[in-house]
């Protein structure tokens, strides 16, 4: 029982990705993109180093918080509609998110 990503790369060279339960082999979370994350290993690597855990832990609010942070952590570009529902500022986000791993 564990959990996984799954990416696609469009024509254009967009990198789409979510989390699945690899046991039920059901989605979870919203679909986003990252583009400058290569490949699966290269995002188990980088989340595993920021210490994010098991994502299935997360509420679909606090998921996101910690694809914000992933982002960043790629140097990925931010789109407003990221960040409308929150009402936050993004540099906020990765405290959030570590909270929800104490």
């Amino acid at each position: 029982m564990g959990w996984e990503v799954m990416m696609t790369e469009s024509n254009a060279g967009l990198r789409r990705w979510c989390f699945f339960c690899n046991t039920s082999d059901r989605p979870f979370g919203q679909v986003f993109y990252l583009n400058n994350c290569l490949d699966a290993d290269d995002f188990y690597e980088n989340w595993a180093e920021i210490g994010f855990g098991d994502p299935r832990r997360l509420d679909d609010d606090q998921l996101w918080y910690a694809v914000i942070c992933f982002k960043k952590h790629f140097n990925e570009e931010f789109w407003e509609e990221y960040f409308e529902p929150y009402d936050t500022d993004p540099d906020e986000f990765q405290e959030k998110v570590m909270r929800c791993f104490i």
